[in-house]
């Protein structure tokens, strides 16, 4: 057993003038020692862009959000490979010429999942069952997305009911908070898939998967901010996941409660049936499948509202495409009806909001991925275990060498040439890509076996979006919002750039009326 006098001992063996001053200077030595071993065995060969300490590394990421996206676009012009701040972590960005072996790398050396679960510290603020299942991936990839066409009918109905119940007026302009306004439409839209109606339509539902985005991202940024041994103790304390979990309980659980009383046999085909089957039997419970609920609305509801508020602000910037735009969604629906086919023969309509997500993508990085074995690439780096790396999204998209002009916005960029068939007649417009396409040069969705699953349902919602809107109300810029300076070059509010985040003006206000007949 060891004693005081054991203790003692030492001390005068190893320690003769030690004070309990000189001990917190070797505690100091011994932090510093262990701080330059750890630096040692993360050291990876590239570029560092401001400091190498934790504190350095906060302090970098905020001067890089202070000199705004054209930063990155200088970086990714310089630097095949760099060693970028964020708040919460480092992260290595690669050009297009090393996505290849990005996204081919199996999950056992780079995982997809553990970048993205780190990032939103998913077992404190979605619970440890998320980590271990992904029933919610395969209910979007191969349920949800096979669905389309029978589903659009509903997706249609609810936007109609949703824009209608604003009561926009003919004889007048109503001014609109844009982005509060975005996210109730699309929210009940989504949720009419979700979780149907007439729930889709409950306010409180909406509110709480609304504010939950939020909640879940500040929580999940502090956490991120403390050292991972300190999380077992302080992830409970801060992530919301028990409390919101109570309350999405007692709102949806009747539903699935509901459901669960029927016999399989009897169960509905959507998408609450295709969660319980793509479930395990021990997760056929009301708080899982209200768990996986949350997590898609979570990943569905935002990041479209994003993508929809970035188009509406290139469409009141550039005005000038209103007419042909409103003249091809006309033309088709009067040929197809309100159908998804209708919308997937929209190519300048298609063009138009993907070059608003080339523009404007929701981020600067993609194909995001944490190193679980020693990695290296071709030119002869090495990523250590626990290494960040994604893909320059946002220095893919305005690159010279993939795009002509890429700093200017083309809202016909991905329309196909026309050309003249056999007959002598010119063939109709297409769409080159499509906005769900993913390649090494457009990321918005990702890229790989890892892009986006619910891409094909977020890209027909937000062209049927934007297509009712253009058809059926007029939209413009309050006269008072727009500075002289900005009225021929056509304004657009200035977007919010934060932590590797490129989030649309969340101030700005439009005019809308409705269109007389």
């Amino acid at each position: 057993m060891i004693t005081i006098e054991h203790f003692n001992d030492f001390k005068e063996k190893y320690l003769p003038n030690t004070t309990s001053s000189s001990l917190w200077q070797w505690a100091l030595v011994v932090l510093v020692i262990h701080k330059a071993w750890n630096y040692y065995q993360h050291y990876i060969t590239v570029p560092t862009y401001g400091g190498i300490f934790r504190f350095s590394r906060i302090l970098s990421s905020i001067r890089l959000a202070r000199l705004g996206p054209e930063a990155f676009s200088d970086i990714y012009s310089k630097y095949p490979m760099i060693l970028l701040p964020r708040l919460d972590f480092w992260i290595v960005h690669v050009q297009p010429q090393f996505l290849e072996e990005l996204f081919r790398a199996p999950d056992e050396t780079l995982s997809f999942l553990d970048a993205t679960f780190d990032n939103l510290q998913a077992k404190y603020t979605f619970g440890h069952r998320i980590l271990e299942t992904q029933d919610h991936h395969h209910a979007i990839q191969h349920n949800l997305t096979k669905h389309l066409n029978a589903l659009f009918p509903e997706v249609f109905e609810e936007i109609q009911l949703a824009l209608g119940e604003l009561k926009f007026p003919e004889d007048g302009w109503k001014k609109v908070h844009v982005f509060p306004f975005i996210l109730q439409v699309v929210a009940r839209a989504s949720n009419r898939i979700f979780v149907g109606a007439p729930f889709c339509k409950q306010r409180e539902w909406i509110d709480f998967n609304l504010g939950g985005p939020a909640e879940v991202m500040v929580r999940s940024a502090i956490l991120n901010l403390f050292p991972t041994w300190t999380l077992p103790v302080l992830g409970p304390i801060i992530g919301p996941i028990n409390r919101r979990m109570r309350k999405a309980v007692k709102m949806a659980g009747p539903l699935i409660e509901e459901r669960l009383r029927l016999d399989p046999s009897e169960w509905p085909d959507d998408f609450i049936t295709w969660l319980l089957i793509n479930a395990p039997e021990s997760d056929r419970t009301v708080e899982e499948i209200v768990r996986r609920v949350l997590i898609v609305n979570f990943a569905a509801i935002h990041t479209s509202s994003l993508n929809l508020g970035h188009a509406l602000y290139w469409l009141l910037a550039r005005p000038n495409y209103i007419a042909p735009l409103r003249e091809e969604i006309e033309e088709t629906v009067g040929r197809l009806g309100w159908t998804k086919d209708a919308i997937g023969q929209m190519p300048k309509l298609e063009s138009f909001m993907k070059e608003c997500m080339r523009m404007t993508p929701l981020g600067a990085q993609a194909l995001t991925r944490k190193v679980r074995k020693p990695f290296t690439f071709s030119n002869g780096v090495t990523l250590p275990v626990g290494t960040y790396v994604a893909a320059h999204l946002y220095g893919t998209h305005r690159d010279g060498a993939i795009y002509e002009r890429p700093e200017e916005f083309d809202g016909y960029r991905f329309v196909e040439e026309k050309g003249k068939g056999e007959d002598g007649e010119q063939a109709p417009l297409k769409a080159r890509q499509t906005m769900y396409t993913t390649s090494k040069t457009f990321l918005a969705f990702g890229h790989g076996r890892h892009a986006c699953p619910g891409r094909f349902f977020a890209a027909m919602e937000l062209k049927l979006l934007m297509a009712y809107m253009l058809v059926n109300y007029d939209m413009q810029w309050p006269e008072s919002d727009v500075p002289a300076s900005a009225a021929e070059e056509g304004y657009r509010p200035a977007d919010l750039w934060f932590n590797f985040n490129f989030v649309p003006n969340q101030n700005a206000h439009m005019m809308i009326r409705t269109r007389a007949q």
